[in-house]
């Protein structure tokens, strides 16, 4: 209650018996199956998914699975949720077709929830001189990874995703546009059903995303994990500003707090 540790994991055995230690681990994600909590730890590195019990006793690994839609040596999982089926949600990194979807045994049933793409007006006007070959050798524009996910108690998929870089500067002028026009496409937070499609109701004066007194697309906020909260509220962090949004079930802004702080001459905040 004091906030202290009381256990730490960092290991678990392989099928031979061997010790397997973390290598970068990330997302985490505790679930309530048969009435005992389980932990699920995304081990990045290892490209693995590693299942502890409420005592911190290894259950079992999920290693990258097997399937012609996903390499196995690509699959880096970052984030993950588990609904009340068993069915497992992975956010990896550099994996651009949207959320994996695993069964409760960790074979792969497919993705839900693709990022649609956006052109800036330069790249609209130049693919208007080109060539059909040069269309086809242009690197084609992919989609946005998500950052973050959380799972609610009916198994609707609530994920994140941040526009950030250079190469994301048209969606953030999507981001811009979408707060006042609350479209979801360009929406860096989802609430996704069973089938990947969005069903988040967003019925606020703005879209439910974060910081909307601003002018620029630079300004957008930057959304990197999503929470849920009692009697369907909902909470972001925009970790652009440090500060955290809360919703209701309909999309209207509840409250919101924080602040990244300015240090003074004598190391005060």
């Amino acid at each position: 209650k004091y906030y202290k540790a009381t256990h730490i994991v960092d290991s678990y055995k392989n099928d031979a018996g061997q010790t397997v230690y973390f290598n970068n681990p990330k997302g985490i994600f505790v679930n309530d199956a048969d009435k005992e909590n389980f932990l699920f730890v995304c081990d990045n590195g290892n490209k693995a998914i590693v299942v502890y019990n409420s005592k911190f006793e290894h259950v079992r690994t999920i290693p990258a699975p097997k399937s012609p839609l996903l390499s196995a040596s690509s699959f880096f999982p970052s984030a993950i949720a588990v609904d009340k089926y068993g069915r497992i949600f992975v956010i990896a990194d550099g994996i651009f077709e949207g959320i994996i979807v695993l069964s409760s045994n960790g074979d792969f049933t497919g993705y839900i929830g693709t990022q649609k793409t956006s052109y800036t007006i330069i790249d609209i006007i130049w693919r208007k001189f080109q060539t059909d070959e040069q269309r086809a050798q242009q690197t084609k524009q992919i989609s946005v990874p998500y950052n973050n996910l959380t799972v609610d108690a009916d198994g609707f998929v609530y994920a994140t995703v941040s526009f950030e870089g250079d190469e994301y500067k048209a969606l953030r002028a999507d981001q811009l546009k979408t707060i006042k026009s609350k479209a979801a496409d360009y929406s860096p937070v989802k609430k996704l059903n069973a089938t990947g499609h969005e069903i988040m109701k967003r019925n606020g004066f703005f879209d439910p995303s974060g910081e909307v007194d601003v002018f620029y697309a630079d300004e957008v906020s930057q959304i990197t994990d999503v929470a849920l909260g009692p009697q369907g509220m909902w909470t972001i962090l925009d970790y652009k500003r440090s500060r955290l949004f809360t919703y209701d079930q309909q999309g209207n802004l509840i409250f919101a707090f924080g602040d990244g702080g300015k240090v003074g001459k004598g190391g005060e905040l």
